[in-house]
C-alpha cells in the first residue's frame, strides 16, 4: 500500500513538473507574440483593418497566456498546491473577445453575423 502512495505522488509530482516546464516553453514564444504585437501597435500610419488585426492578434495572445496559467492551476489543484485569489472582474470582457474576432471575419469576408446585446452587469467578488 506504502508503495502505491509513493508512486502515485511520484506520478503525480511528475505530471506537475511536465506541466510547469511545457507551460514555460509555450510562455516564451507567446511573450515574444504580445510584445511584438504591443510594438507593432506604436507604428503610425497603419490602417484601420491593420490596428484591428493587431489589436485581435494582442488579445488572443493574452488570452492563451491565461488559458496556458488556468491549464497549469488545474494540475496545482490536483496536487493541492493551488492558492486562490480573489478580484473584482467584468464578466461582459470575458466574453467580448470570441465575439470581436468573429465580427472581424464577418466584415472581412461578409458571412452572416449575430448580434448579442449585453444584458450582463459588472460583477464583483464577494
Amino acid at each position: 500500500m506504502k508503495e502505491a502512495k509513493d508512486r502515485s505522488e511520484a506520478l503525480s509530482q511528475a505530471k506537475l513538473s511536465f506541466l510547469a516546464n511545457t507551460s514555460h516553453e509555450i510562455r516564451t514564444p507567446l511573450n515574444a507574440i504580445i510584445t511584438g504585437s504591443e510594438l507593432l501597435a506604436k507604428i503610425p500610419g497603419m490602417s484601420n483593418e491593420q490596428i484591428e488585426l493587431n489589436s485581435m492578434v494582442t488579445q488572443s495572445s493574452h488570452a492563451l497566456l491565461a488559458l496556458v496559467s488556468d491549464v497549469l492551476d488545474f494540475s496545482k489543484i490536483d496536487a493541492d498546491k493551488l492558492e486562490l485569489e480573489t478580484h473584482p472582474f467584468v464578466l461582459e470582457s470575458c466574453i467580448d473577445l470570441p465575439f470581436e474576432m468573429q465580427s472581424f471575419t464577418v466584415r472581412r469576408f461578409n458571412t452572416v453575423s449575430v448580434i448579442i446585446v449585453p444584458t450582463v452587469s459588472e460583477f464583483q467578488s464577494v
